[in-house]
């Protein structure tokens, strides 16, 4: 994904935007790769370049999707358990052993992961610590003087569903020219329609 040349000579922050769909069938975290050229002069884009693929969530899990049961998501999915109410997601009809262990994973700490070595449902959710990745970021030395960018995105994604994300990029008023590039994925894919600010999506160099 490139954006640029800006070459109109002035001081001002311009913000770029796309949307990225990740590609059928991946998993794990992903890694993106962003560049500056200042006239001439290569830097690196700071800010969040880790983003991983969302795991199957608790059903209960509807309020906030976080990987984190509430007491409030779980008096709810309770409820609905109890009084056998339909629920948004499914199973619909709250089954009795989804509800325990939505309830243990509450009373064991609220974060839980999602478990692959697991093969049946609800057991392959256990009790985690947060497992919400910290905002990661290009050392400050990797930025290149007379400039300022960095990229801003969801830590997590689903695959089939577009995430934006959007670069901020401060020149200096010594810089005449610059151009931005955001490296994705192999395999990701991105929609012409969901391009800003005149970028350039080249599918062959995914970039």
């Amino acid at each position: 994904m490139t954006f640029g040349p800006a070459a109109d000579g002035l001081v001002h922050t311009n913000i770029y935007t796309y949307a990225v769909t990740a590609a059928a069938g991946q998993s794990g975290a992903k890694f993106f790769t962003g560049s500056t050229w200042l006239d001439g002069v290569e830097g690196a884009i700071a800010g969040d370049y880790l983003l991983e693929s969302t795991p199957p969530l608790h059903p209960a899990d509807v309020r906030y999707a976080d990987q984190r049961l509430s007491l409030m998501e779980v008096t709810a999915y309770g409820t609905a358990w109890k009084q056998g109410t339909a629920w948004p997601v499914p199973p619909a009809r709250v089954p009795t052993d989804y509800f325990g262990r939505a309830a243990s994973l509450w009373r064991e700490g609220e974060w839980y992961a999602f478990d692959a070595s697991i093969t049946n449902a609800p057991n392959w959710w256990v009790s985690s610590t947060n497992t919400l990745p910290a905002d990661v970021l290009v050392p400050l030395g990797a930025s290149v003087t007379g400039c300022s960018a960095k990229v801003e995105r969801s830590h997590f994604c689903t695959v089939g569903e577009p995430i934006t994300v959007t670069i901020t990029v401060t020149p200096d008023d010594d810089v005449s020219a610059y151009a931005v590039e955001d490296q994705l994925p192999p395999g990701w894919t991105v929609a012409p329609a969901q391009i800003g600010n005149s970028g350039i999506w080249d599918q062959a160099s995914a970039r």
